[in-house]
C-alpha cells in the first residue's frame, strides 16, 4: 500500500506545497509583473517622447521651409510689384508722349492744310453777300496755288450771290500779306465777321514793287486780297 508523503496531508499546504511557498512565487509574480510594467511604461514614455519630439522636428522644418517659401513668395511679389509700378508709370510717359505727339501731328497737319470754307461759313457768307449785292477786286497771291484754291472758292460764293467778280494774281514787292485783306468800311468786311472767317480789316499797303497777272479790274470797286497762307512759325 502506497504511503501519503508527510506533508501532503499538513494543514496550509496545497499541492504539496506549503502556504509560504506559494505566498513567495505569488509574490515574486506580482514584483515581476510590476517590474515588467514598469519597465514597459519607461519604453512606452520613452517612445513617445521620440515620437513627440520628431513630431516638433518635422512641425519645425516645415515652419522653416514654409517661412523660406512665404518670404521668398514675398520677394517675389516685391519684385514683381516694383515692376509693375515701374511699367504702369512707363506706360502713363509713353501715352502722354503719343497724346502730344499725335496733337503735335494735328496741328502740324491743320497748319499746312490747304485752306476751305466750311458749309456752315458758305452758307452764312452767302446770305450775308445777296443783302447788299455789288462788285469788287478779287485778288490772290500770285504762283501760290494754296491762295489760288481759297480765292476760288470765295470768289465762287461771290458769284453765286449775285456779286460781279473782277479777278486776278499779285505779288507784292516788299511785303508779306498772309490771309485775307480788305476795308473795313465795305459790306464784305461784315460778312466775313457775320461767317467767322478771319482776316485783316484794311487794305493792303502802298507797294514800291508790284507783279500782276491775268489782272482784271473794275473801276471804283473794293479790293479783297488772298494772301498766303500764315506759315506755322507765325501761327
Amino acid at each position: 500500500m502506497m504511503q501519503t508523503p508527510a506533508n501532503m496531508n499538513q494543514p496550509g499546504s496545497m499541492f504539496g506545497l506549503n502556504l509560504e511557498t506559494i505566498n513567495s512565487w505569488v509574490n515574486g509574480i506580482y514584483l515581476s509583473s510590476v517590474a515588467i510594467a514598469a519597465v514597459c511604461s519607461v519604453l512606452i514614455f520613452a517612445v513617445s517622447a521620440k515620437i513627440s519630439a520628431e513630431k516638433d522636428r518635422q512641425i519645425a522644418e516645415f515652419r522653416t521651409a514654409a517661412q523660406a517659401e512665404i518670404s521668398s513668395a514675398q520677394e517675389a511679389a516685391a519684385v514683381a510689384g516694383a515692376r509693375a509700378a515701374e511699367a504702369n508709370e512707363r506706360s502713363a510717359i509713353l501715352e502722354k508722349e503719343a497724346k502730344f505727339a499725335q496733337l503735335e501731328a494735328e496741328r502740324i497737319k491743320k497748319s499746312v492744310a490747304w485752306r476751305a470754307l466750311t458749309a456752315n461759313q458758305v452758307r452764312s457768307l452767302s446770305s450775308s453777300l445777296k443783302i447788299n449785292t455789288g462788285s469788287v477786286n478779287l485778288r490772290f497771291m500770285d504762283g501760290d496755288p494754296e491762295a489760288l484754291y481759297f480765292a476760288l472758292q470765295i470768289g465762287r460764293v461771290l458769284n453765286d450771290s449775285g456779286w460781279n467778280v473782277a479777278m486776278g494774281s499779285t505779288k507784292p514787292g516788299n511785303f508779306l500779306a498772309f490771309g485775307i485783306w480788305v476795308s473795313q468800311e465795305t459790306h464784305l468786311a461784315r460778312a466775313l465777321a457775320a461767317a467767322d472767317i478771319p482776316f485783316t480789316p484794311k487794305n493792303l499797303p502802298p507797294q514800291t514793287s508790284v507783279s500782276h497777272s491775268n489782272l482784271q479790274t473794275i473801276q471804283g470797286a473794293p479790293f479783297f486780297f488772298v494772301g498766303s497762307r500764315r506759315p506755322l512759325a507765325f501761327q
